[in-house]
């Protein structure tokens, strides 16, 4: 016999609650009635719809800075390689995949006035703000996300990415960002994408905002990169799917549940290593019925947080029309981006994860059956998934009362089902697999049988991972205390406990290991009775915060407090919101100004030291001999004083909109040279070099703090 299974399933991992105490769990529920939870609906008002403000700052179509030749040209291998992939029958499905930037492409923030010439565009927008615009092309893509690394968005900052169509902005939480600190951006339908930094005015912002260090293209399933489709999007139907059923030409009457099911299904797009892939999953709810966006799919579709990090789910993917072929775009449904990763585990083939938001729409979450016995032999089951990333498609199964037996999928774990109607395919898999009621009993592992690439073979067996084998696992997420959450107290510490202006210092905090935090708020305040201003909220995966020392802060206690938000907003009576403190001190500026002497330049009115050392050929190190020309500038010679080596100066730009000062050497040599600048207000230094050999380069950097 054979199957279709991923090779990239991991043994048994459950993350977040430990081994040990879910084999506990997993006892004491052999010894109560088998829970069960009710459908329940929510409607969660849409966002605003997002503005690309840059869009009405400039004349004619936005510009595009890096365009990028078609994969056909520069990445046949890559394309083969998904073409094979996908004609192999592996599971996941591959759509597309990342093209590292060679030079990742780095937004400049305040660093952009002192001589480093940024990516992008600098805009003005009326209100005060600046926006700063940069757009790439990947020619012949179907659709693109921009994988981005290293943010420091300042406070008030907002991202955004659009595509070429109208309305097609969307906005970018950077609290998505994976354990790596990578984060990739909702899909832009079209071979074009723009990114969008708005900096409030009066913000200032740090020297590097952010990096572009990849590109995700996505490309028509089988390989072959086309052009973007216009809204209605044709959806193909290639030969061997004749069996299948749109998912719009099933009412009520044939699948009582299926008004549910639609709310709660969604396209799943996700990255891992340089491949894009596709699933299904669903939302499924908690026994209080909060609306948790917890969502079921497969541990062969994703296992790890860093993918869960990529996973954009796309909902209400539906076909126009039971006989139509068209289907809204994409980037017109409701979607979200970014998820933590619950639970996984390959003994049942799951992954339970809460998604970074709720999705906005009426959307359902659907009920579950815990027990074994809610799927008897002959059970008629149903589901809607999305095959090959196509809109919802219809299929019908019941319980085998005898069948094959593939390797790995043990019948006392996953349910073997004999197909009726309809099918599934690469894509669909992780869909959750329902009763006529609606409720959960599995979800989508693959098919057993000699002809498992025919999705229309009615001979062979669809398969799914055993809820009621499942329910163990998940149970902390599922009935979390009885109904109600009592986080365990993290601890809080920091790698610096004193720091001086412009030192960069890391907060850190631990997991709470009962895994029922929704999130951590971070708070600040200058006394350690509070009261606390919230810094940011993070997700649960979330352990570090990074942070520079600002001037205003100089000769102030900063105390910072972490707290553990239960998911469902809701405690146990008695338990509050727990919460750990840990206090930075930033030392006050200095008072002893910069004293001049044959080998330091003062500037600046004796606030910047300057100073530097040489290096010949003959292996002979000195200071170099400093002469002052003006109270901003001056020059340095190594061997004669009628031979000038280096010159170098400070400027204020604190009147302006960078808000920092800048140093700016050059040289006419190529020993060594080292050059060293000390702010000595606030106790910054920097070091510049330049190596034997090599011939000077000019040197325009900062920020020095104002004032």
């Amino acid at each position: 016999m054979s199957r279709i299974r991923s090779a990239r399933a991991a043994t048994l991992a459950v993350l977040v609650a430990a081994t040990s105490a879910l084999t506990s769990l997993a006892a004491a529920a052999a010894d109560r009635p088998a829970p069960s939870a009710a459908t329940v609906e929510r409607t969660v008002p849409s966002p605003p719809p997002a503005v690309f403000r840059s869009a009405g700052l400039l004349p004619g179509p936005l510009p595009v800075d890096l365009r990028l030749p078609s994969a056909r040209e520069t990445a046949a291998a890559s394309l083969a390689e998904i073409e094979s992939w996908n004609a192999a029958g592996r599971l996941p499905v591959r759509e597309g995949f990342v093209r590292e930037l060679t030079r990742p492409v780095e937004l400049l923030g305040a660093s952009r006035s002192t001589g480093s010439r940024p990516a992008g565009r600098l805009l003005a927008a009326p209100d005060g703000a600046t926006l700063l615009l940069w757009g790439v092309e990947a020619r012949e893509a179907r659709a693109t996300r921009l994988k981005l690394s290293g943010l420091a968005l300042p406070p008030g900052a907002r991202l955004r990415v659009s595509g070429e169509e109208p309305g097609s902005a969307v906005e970018v939480d950077p609290a998505a960002a994976g354990p790596a600190g990578d984060l990739y951006t909702p899909t832009v339908e079209g071979p074009r994408a723009w990114l969008e930094v708005e900096l409030p005015g009066g913000v200032e912002a740090p020297a590097r905002l952010l990096s572009v260090t990849g590109v995700v293209e996505l490309v028509d399933v089988g390989g072959k990169a086309a052009a973007a489709g216009r809204a209605p999007r044709a959806v193909p139907s290639p030969s061997g799917t004749e069996c299948f059923v749109k998912g719009e030409c099933v009412g009520p009457d044939a699948f009582p549940g299926v008004d549910a099911v639609r709310k709660a299904v969604a396209r799943m797009r996700f990255v891992e290593g340089s491949s894009a892939y596709l699933c299904t999953g669903g939302l499924i709810s908690d026994a209080a019925g909060t609306g948790t966006p917890l969502f079921l799919t497969a541990n062969h579709c994703l296992s790890t947080q860093a993918v869960a990090s990529t996973l954009e789910a796309t909902f209400d993917y539906r076909y126009s029309a039971c006989g139509s072929n068209s289907a809204p775009p994409l980037g017109s449904l409701p979607r979200t981006n970014g998820a933590t990763l619950l639970a996984t585990a390959s003994s049942s083939d799951f992954s339970l994860l809460r998604l970074a938001q709720v999705p906005p729409g009426t959307r359902a979450f659907l009920g579950w059956e815990s027990s074994g016995d809610a799927v008897p032999a002959t059970t008629v089951l149903f589901r809607l998934s999305h095959p090959s990333g196509w809109p919802q498609t219809y299929a019908k199964t019941k319980i085998a009362s005898m069948s094959s037996l593939c390797s790995g999928w043990s019948k006392l774990r996953f349910l073997y089902q004999d197909r009726l109607e309809g099918g599934t395919a690469g894509g669909s898999s992780g869909s959750p697999v329902v009763t006529a009621a609606g409720k959960v009993v599995g979800q989508l592992s693959g098919s057993c049988g000699l002809n498992t690439s025919n999705p229309c073979d009615p001979s062979d067996n669809t398969v799914d991972g055993a809820f009621y084998r499942t329910y163990p696992l998940i149970e902390p997420w599922l009935v979390p205390s009885g109904g109600c959450v009592a986080p365990s107290v993290p601890s809080l510490s920091t790698d610096k406990s004193n720091v001086s202006v412009g030192d960069k210092y890391v907060l850190s905090w631990t997991a709470d290991p009962t895994g029922t935090t929704e999130s951590w708020r971070l708070g600040v305040a200058t006394s350690a009775d509070g009261p606390f201003s919230t810094v940011a909220t993070y997700p649960a995966a979330t352990r570090t915060a990074s942070f520079t020392a600002a001037a205003a802060d100089a000769g102030k206690t900063l105390h910072y407090r972490v707290q553990a938000l239960p998911f469902g907003g809701t405690a146990c009576e008695g338990s509050a919101t727990t919460s750990a403190t840990v206090s930075v001190t930033v030392a006050p500026a200095t008072t002893n100004p910069c004293s001049p002497d044959v080998t330091t330049l003062c500037l600046a009115q004796k606030r910047f030291k300057v100073q530097a050392t040489y290096r010949d050929y003959a292996g002979v190190s000195a200071s170099a001999r400093a002469v002052a020309l003006t109270d901003d500038s001056g020059y340095f010679w190594f061997f004669t004083s009628t031979n000038v080596e280096l010159v170098g100066k400070v400027v204020s730009f604190c009147n302006g909109s960078a808000g920092n000062w800048g140093f700016y050497a050059s040289g006419l040599t190529d020993v060594a040279v080292t050059f060293t600048v000390t702010d000595t207000k606030y106790g910054l230094v920097k070091t510049y070099q330049n190596a034997l050999g090599n011939r000077f380069c000019t040197i325009a950097d900062g920020p020095f703090l104002c004032p």
